[in-house]
């Protein structure tokens, strides 16, 4: 494994679990609320977060494609009544978080250092860079699922 990749897959891993944790024991019509009409709910950000996951993967050279298409494309605050419920989000995201720490693992440097196809808000837009921005992205949205299962009077996410 690449040793720059290391602290990304912890990153990833540790996200995981607080994925899980935020929408564990969350009520159905709470995971849907939007806290406004410009934010997404609980459920929208699990299934956008899911759909980033594919992404990385992607960008190392694994071709599996996110099975709800555009649903949960970048910034889109959207009806609920099109999105799965978080037992299918979860189970998804779940396959594809494993398959992404496998890929990511066994990455070769050549395909890190390659140039990246996306265009990511970093300085060296190599593949490497782009995970390191989608890891981020992933703790983003960790905060945005903190944040709002505080406002809908649940327990903190960690501490």
């Amino acid at each position: 494994m690449n040793s720059a990749m290391a602290p990304l897959i912890e990153i990833y891993r540790a996200n995981n679990m607080l994925l899980l944790n935020a929408v564990k024991d969350v009520k159905e019509s709470d995971l849907s609320l939007r806290p406004d009409d410009k934010a997404n709910s609980m459920l929208w950000i699990a299934g956008h977060m899911t759909d980033a996951r594919y992404m990385a993967t992607k960008m190392v050279g694994h071709e599996e494609e996110c099975p709800w298409g555009d649903l949960f494309s970048r910034g889109e605050a959207v009806d609920n009544s099109a999105v799965p419920d978080m037992t299918e989000i979860v189970e998804v995201c779940n396959g594809i978080s494993k398959t992404m720490l496998n890929v990511l693992t066994n990455a070769p440097d050549e395909i890190l250092e390659a140039p990246s196809t996306l265009d990511l808000p970093v300085e060296d837009n190599n593949v490497l860079n782009g995970i390191a921005f989608l890891a981020m992205h992933d703790s983003y949205h960790i905060g945005q699922l903190a944040y709002i299962r505080r406002l809908l009077g649940y327990n903190q996410l960690v501490g």
